[in-house]
């Protein structure tokens, strides 16, 4: 690497570490690696999580049909982009593709025609390793970049993984439980986003009834921090909900609720919780207020509680109540 290179570094470093807004510090950012890396045009991206389309960050003289061929086709179907994201994350340019780059799509219809006749895209991950996004650079000098120049951009994989990173507001929950555990966000609008790093599962895929239940509770301002949904079959699933801001972070995962409740006993518990009698909890499932009288009995006995209200209670603060739409 040459001393410019590693000054450029340097004071890249600064520039994370300053006050600045991310767009501001990417735009500086980018800025002085053109001077180190010559490039025709370059983009910093962000990934969404929900889908694998990205957002640009700042994007220097891209056409506007390159860089959306950048943040959407090219992350979902660009051989040389898989190969990065599955294979070796190490930057590869052109030349450098253990296949023939100039006969992919993106150069032959994109880049080739737009004047650019070299590139190398940069995957980004934050300090856990999660993929965060995009570093774009494109030449129209076949020489750049050099193999000096790609030191420097390994070294931009986790210096500009960090500036990308939108998983930095989100609030503890989502780093403290199972990688396993589906999770999916909420904004105003409304708009459904995954988060980087997390599994979002069939259940939380947009349009699921599932997704549909809660975005009709999150319009109304009747969302629970935590309680119970039945995909069929017997399958009973735990959520978690958080809010931050205008934010809604949404936990889930197919469980066992505690003591032992059945699904039919935990409907008949979450209509307890509603203040039913034994009459309309047997009107509501369309069972005999005998059977309900049955069930009652049952959680009261898994639950160790000597009372209809002392269970409803218990059940409310432990968030075991059973929603549908």
């Amino acid at each position: 690497m040459r001393d410019d290179q590693i000054a450029f570094l340097i004071e890249a470093g600064a520039v994370l570490g300053g006050s600045a807004g991310s767009s501001e510090k990417a735009q500086e950012i980018l800025a002085g690696l053109r001077k180190v890396v010559p490039f025709a045009a370059s983009s910093l991206s962000t990934f969404h999580g929900f889908d694998v389309d990205h957002k640009s960050l700042v994007n220097i003289d891209y056409p506007a049909h390159v860089l959306d061929h950048l943040d959407s086709w090219f992350v979902r179907n660009d051989p040389a982009y898989e190969h990065m994201r599955k294979v070796n994350n190490r930057p590869l340019r052109w030349r450098d593709t253990p296949f023939p780059y100039r006969e992919t799509f993106s150069a032959q219809e994109v880049f080739l025609p737009a004047g650019f006749t070299e590139g190398v895209t940069v995957c980004l991950y934050n300090r856990l390793g999660v993929y965060t996004g995009n570093l774009h650079i494109s030449t129209d000098d076949a020489r750049h970049p050099a193999d000096s120049d790609v030191a420097v951009l390994v070294a931009m994989q986790s210096m500009l993984g960090g500036l990308v990173d939108r998983t930095r507001s989100f609030p503890p929950p989502v780093w403290e439980v199972d990688d396993a555990v589906n999770t999916v966000c909420f904004y105003p609008g409304p708009v459904i986003e995954g988060v980087p790093g997390r599994p979002i599962g069939p259940h939380l895929a947009e349009g699921s009834p599932l997704v549909r239940m809660l975005l009709a509770r999150y319009a109304r301002q009747q969302l629970p921090q935590r309680f119970w949904w039945h995909s069929g079959g017997g399958v009973l699933h735990a959520i978690t909900t958080t809010r931050w801001d205008d934010r809604v972070l949404v936990l889930e995962e197919a469980a066992e609720p505690p003591f032992g409740l059945s699904v039919r006993e935990l409907e008949v518990l979450t209509l307890l919780v509603d203040g039913r009698t034994n009459v309309q909890v047997a009107t509501a499932l369309l069972i005999s207020p005998k059977t309900v009288a049955k069930h009652v009995e049952r959680v009261l006995h898994k639950m160790d509680v000597r009372s209809r209200t002392e269970a409803a209670v218990r059940a409310q603060r432990a968030g075991l109540v059973l929603l549908s739409e």
